[in-house]
């Protein structure tokens, strides 16, 4: 596989990797949306539902319309070697990411409030690197040429 065959690979893996955050976003904001909201009951799942689907496809629309233009990388386009390491840590980073948040839920269902600890580990040492990674090494690998 050549370099730019393997550039489009990791790309697509990135888009890969950005669906489910659109998912967690959209869940997390319409869960702070719902808590200020007087509803209860089945309106209150309504409610939820609808505002779900519309942040979730909002945010689908966007993702589609930003990664819709193929175009290397300046990175890419000076050191192909360099880009490519770079997009494999980026990919590795948001992996790390969402397989720790996945063992997080995995222990809070089988273990209960003894998992208390593996959450708080997760939310404030691992995932914050892994975040924080991702986002340096996506800043030097999504610059246009």
């Amino acid at each position: 596989m050549d370099a730019e065959q393997r550039y489009k690979f990791h790309r697509a893996a990135r888009y890969l990797l950005a669906v489910p955050m659109v998912f967690l976003l959209a869940w997390w904001a319409a869960a702070l949306i719902l808590a200020v909201l007087p509803f209860e009951g089945a309106p209150r799942i309504a409610v939820f539902a609808a505002i779900f689907a519309i942040l979730a496809c909002a945010l689908l629309w966007y993702l589609l319309k930003r990664y819709k233009n193929f175009k290397l990388s300046k990175l890419f386009v000076k050191n192909p070697n360099l880009s490519l390491l770079l997009f494999t840590v980026e990919n590795l980073s948001l992996g790390a990411f969402y397989g720790g948040f996945l063992a997080c839920l995995a222990a809070g269902y089988f273990w209960g409030e003894r998992a208390v600890g593996w959450s708080v580990a997760f939310a404030f040492a691992f995932a914050p690197i892994c975040l924080i990674v991702f986002v340096i090494s996506y800043m030097f690998n999504e610059k246009k040429a």
